[in-house]
């Protein structure tokens, strides 16, 4: 399947759902506006610094591994709404999306 498939989802997403983002690497490099996201909160066992099976709310950005022009690290953030998402980890990587737990800087 071609790529612009699944980047014509994306932006498609992005429309409908009115969530863009500036996305902004801790290593000072480049800001990188206008990336459209999807923003979720999703129930995930064992948060980071936990051993046991503890349960909490994680908030998640996903958006396409182009947009951004590399791979999310920790410290990166994205802005949305003036608000500034700190990057924690990402938790998927398909070479073609990438979702990253985030957390209120």
């Amino acid at each position: 399947m071609p790529l612009a498939v699944f980047t014509d989802a994306m932006d498609d997403l992005a429309a409908t759902l009115g969530e863009t983002a500036t996305y902004t690497p801790a290593d000072g490099g480049e800001a990188v506006p206008g990336v459209p996201v999807n923003v979720e909160i999703e129930v995930e066992g064992q948060p980071d610094g936990f051993g046991g099976a503890a349960w909490t709310d994680v908030r998640t950005i996903e958006c396409l591994l182009a947009d951004l022009g590399r791979v999310p690290e920790d410290g990166d953030t994205f802005t949305l709404g003036g608000t500034d998402w700190t990057v924690g980890r990402v938790i998927e990587n398909d070479g073609v999306f990438v979702k990253c737990a985030v957390k209120e800087a």
